[in-house]
């Protein structure tokens, strides 16, 4: 009987469709944790066995089709469980020389047009219809730009080989057999984000079985080395095993929503204070704080963590994603859009603050540092309204920027030229018999060393989430030591730096390499958006762990405890300017 090439056709058109489609992917994604999606998959894929084996009788593979149906819980945004069903036709070609090969045991003698013992004609294609039933664990090595990932998993599988029209295959010399088998399947795949809802996949799967007669057949050593011309074998071969690969559509059906931390205000009261008294007789400031975008809308909540229960909020910041697209301006995806520490629902709803700008006020302290670090007002650039800003305060002068008059001695610390030493009105504040100083160009008071071209400064305390480029702000650290680097870049307008990144040899060479790089490229865009002239700043370089502060011990040593050997990663963890244009 002729072939029947349809099936052929429909796998080689399946498979330049899935080329096409997964041609427009841009790949951008982010799995949603807590939470349940619904997929459905189509694919394709090759069976392994004796009739597709690069031994003996060839290599004729036939593209199978496949459809899936699987349900899969989030645990969180790098680990998910879930379970799936697929429904798969795997057709293989019967050539020349599988028939010669295989003739004492399946096919018969030479010119045969039926299986023996039997009425099944031999066809030149046959066909493994499959069921399986699997759950499997799926771990997303990265989270960021593009979401792959790797599975594992545990299943069974139901087959019935048939020739190409629909006969079951006789069961043949070799003996009877189970239909059924357990398989492993192991596969690598990634994800892409189509809409708020929907996700798009495309994976191959390798499924390992632990029977040989998924194609009706079961080869042995015996036959093969003519031992034996009748009944059943004694030397198996290895198993059949078959691969899918599959490009399919998730939906998200149910996600969790976290309570909000703090008890939400009883509506009509007023929002907690973000910003002192000013101090008696002074005025407020002359300059308001930027207003974020979103305080205009008369439509957005007015109550903390207020939120309409309807809406989805993918991210869990309590802002709804229509608000955060339509209203704030925000991701709806990401709980801090500005990476500044606080999410985008505290700062829309709680402390009033710009949730697209990490410094909302533009004092050089974030938002968050101020908020939980320093008390300051993230809303106002000189808190105490003593003419010095809080970030000049902290970092400079090193006066209090809760207090308009640290030492107490009558004169604003503004205009105070010993602000931490008690001194008359009359000798500007400073002790009678000393000369006020200049505390920016006094190292003893926070000012920094002119340094020549060819030296680094170091950062060891700007810290990023880890293996990732975000600039990690919940640890106060950061911000400190940014804003010491921006200071250090104010220093004259001539200077030029090259930011460098460094990581420790922990993990991946090649990626440590590249993770440098998108750090110090994050350092550099934080400086530029803080208002650093991108002239001073000539480039940006990531050595990875090629230039360690510290000599680390060598993979696998045990000279140093876990926690000694942290400290001493930690430090090689950093980001230095190297000088190429000294001040003048």
């Amino acid at each position: 009987m002729a072939p029947r090439p349809n099936k052929r056709n429909a796998g080689k058109v399946f498979t330049l469709c899935l080329l096409v489609i997964v041609a427009q992917v841009s790949l951008l994604a982010q799995p949603d944790p807590r939470s349940i999606m619904l997929g459905l998959g189509l694919g394709t894929g090759i069976y392994h066995g004796e009739f597709n084996s690069l031994q003996g009788a060839g290599f004729s593979p036939v593209l199978s089709q496949n459809a899936t149906l699987n349900l899969q819980y989030n645990i969180t945004s790098s680990v998910a469980i879930g379970g799936h069903y697929m429904i798969a036709s795997f057709p293989y070609a019967v050539t020349a020389d599988s028939r010669a090969l295989y003739a004492s045991n399946f096919f018969g003698p030479a010119g045969s047009t039926t299986y023996p013992g039997s009425s099944v004609p031999i066809t030149e294609q046959n066909d493994i219809g499959l069921t399986n039933a699997q759950v499997y664990g799926k771990w997303y090595i990265m989270q960021e730009k593009l979401s792959p990932y790797a599975l594992l998993g545990l299943g069974v599988t139901s087959f019935n080989p048939k020739n190409e029209n629909g006969d079951p295959l006789p069961r043949n010399i070799t003996g009877s057999y189970s239909t059924t088998s357990f398989t492993i399947p192991m596969g690598i795949g990634f994800e892409y984000q189509v809409a708020e809802k929907w996700r798009a996949w495309l994976e191959g799967v390798y499924h390992r079985t632990f029977t040989d007669y998924l194609d009706g057949y079961a080869n042995y050593v015996d036959y093969i080395d003519g031992l034996i011309t009748t009944g059943p074998g004694t030397q198996p071969t290895q198993s059949d095993h078959y691969t899918a690969i599959r490009l399919g559509l998730s939906y998200r059906i149910w996600q969790h929503k976290p309570k909000p931390e703090n008890e939400p205000l009883a509506a009509g009261d007023p929002p907690p204070p973000t910003d002192p008294s000013p101090p008696t007789g002074q005025s407020s400031p002359e300059q308001p704080a930027p207003t974020p975008p979103a305080m205009d809308k008369p439509n957005a909540p007015n109550s903390a963590f207020e939120t309409d229960s309807e809406e989805l909020d993918s991210d869990g910041d309590h802002l709804s994603d229509k608000a955060e697209r339509e209203e704030y301006g925000t991701d709806p995806f990401s709980q801090d859009s500005d990476s500044d520490g606080l999410t985008d629902g505290e700062e829309v709803m709680l402390y009033n603050t710009n949730p697209l700008a990490a410094d909302t006020d533009g004092d050089l302290l974030s938002d968050m540092s101020e908020v939980q670090r320093h008390g300051t007002s993230p809303r106002a650039v000189d808190t105490d309204q003593d003419q010095l800003t809080d970030n000049e305060e902290l970092a400079r002068t090193g006066t209090d920027p809760l207090s308009p008059d640290t030492d107490e001695d009558g004169v604003l610390d503004g205009v105070d030229n010993c602000p931490t030493i008690p001194g008359p009105p009359e000798n500007d504040g400073c002790p009678v018999g000393r000369e006020g100083i200049d505390p920016l160009i006094d190292p003893d008071l926070g000012g920094y060393p002119k340094l020549e071209s060819g030296e680094r400064k170091e950062f060891s305390n700007i810290y990023f989430r880890q293996n990732s480029d975000d600039l990690d702000f919940t640890r106060p650290e950061t911000g400190e030591n940014l804003v010491q680097l921006l200071n250090f870049l104010e220093e004259c307008d001539d200077v030029g730096v090259l930011i460098e990144g460094h990581t420790s040899s922990e993990g991946n060479p090649d990626w440590n390499l590249k993770l440098s790089k998108l750090r110090a490229d994050r350092v550099r865009d934080w400086l530029v958006a803080n208002g650093v002239s991108p002239n001073k700043l000539l480039g940006t370089v990531g050595y990875g762990s090629r230039l360690p502060k510290i000599n680390e011990p060598e993979s696998g040593s045990n000279s140093l405890s876990a926690e000694s050997l942290e400290r001493v990663r930690g430090q090689n963890r950093r980001i230095t300017a190297l000088v190429r244009k000294p001040c003048q």
